[in-house]
């Protein structure tokens, strides 16, 4: 018994015409007739009622029809799934991040990618929110990580975690003799910061809002490693993720500060809700989520 006289079968079941089941399976309408005889003769009993004027199924061939239905189905799936497989090892992982993300969250687990699918190609674009979520929209890209939810019906959210926020200050500087900062200890101070409009920018005013600190922003840049930078050359404070404060302070040229509170940015992924998810980019995903610096969310 094979899966091809299945489906034809079901197709017949379906249409009650030998003639319309075969032109479905490419097949003659005398091959047709075979296919279900040689399945009358694996089950011992007669599936079709057959009549001039259409054929209708016996009680043991609905059995059949049903059952048959659904293996072919499963089949279905199985096919799909192992071509996917086979694609994703293969295949090309577009992917659009933040730049605090793409370099310091994203690497390893690129990596760990890699060694597991080595013929796949991976590429990283970074940008901006709006320029990551336009990316994605327009099938630019297959995933973007991004640190804010965007209101969009187009785009399936993932929530990964939560990063923890630090000071980071100049070596030397009097609040980087401290363990953990309190967010009082932050008032007056000067800052390097995010351009209002972007969305960590906004996150760190709302929480420094809550705590009531005012502090002075002498210097607006587009993005994080702009700001790192500019800490270094002793332009002021910021707050940064960890895992950005870390590599700095490994290298002498910035020291980093926990802050009590509530100091944490989301880390999301969003990707199309239409375009269906490759075994790569699921594993991408809980290697981002399973990162020992994000914080569950």
């Amino acid at each position: 018994m094979q899966l091809e006289s299945l489906k034809a079968f079901c197709d017949l079941a379906e249409t009650r015409s030998f003639t319309r089941a075969a032109e479905i399976n490419d097949i003659t309408q005398s091959a047709m007739s075979q296919a279900v005889s040689g399945l009358e003769r694996h089950f011992k009993t007669p599936l079709i009622e057959r009549s001039k004027r259409n054929s209708r199924l016996t009680r043991e061939g609905e059995i059949l029809y049903q059952s048959a239905k659904e293996m072919l189905e499963t089949f279905t799936v199985l096919q799909s799934a192992i071509k996917e497989v086979k694609k994703a090892a293969a295949g090309h992982l577009r992917v659009a991040a933040l730049y605090s993300i793409g370099m310091y969250l994203l690497p390893p687990c690129l990596n760990r990618l890699s060694q597991s699918l080595p013929k796949l190609k991976v590429s990283v674009a970074y940008g901006s929110a709006a320029q990551i979520i336009e990316k994605v929209r327009a099938n630019n890209a297959d995933v973007g990580f991004l640190t804010n939810v965007p209101a969009d019906a187009a785009l399936e959210v993932v929530r990964l975690g939560r990063e923890s926020l630090v000071l980071i200050c100049p070596p030397g500087h009097p609040l980087g003799k401290f363990k953990t900062v309190k967010p009082k200890q932050l008032a007056g101070e000067n800052f390097i910061s995010l351009r209002p409009r972007l969305p960590t920018r906004r996150l760190l005013d709302q929480i420094l809002k809550t705590n009531e600190v005012t502090v002075k922003h002498v210097l607006e840049l587009d993005n994080l490693q702009t700001v790192k930078s500019a800490v270094e050359a002793e332009s002021g404070l910021a707050i940064v993720p960890e895992t950005m404060a870390m590599d700095g302070a490994e290298g002498g040229s910035l020291e980093w500060v926990s802050l009590e509170g509530n100091f944490f940015r989301p880390v999301v992924a969003i990707r199309r809700k239409k375009r269906p998810a490759t075994p790569a980019l699921k594993e991408l995903l809980k290697q981002v989520k399973d990162l020992p610096c994000l914080v569950a969310a």
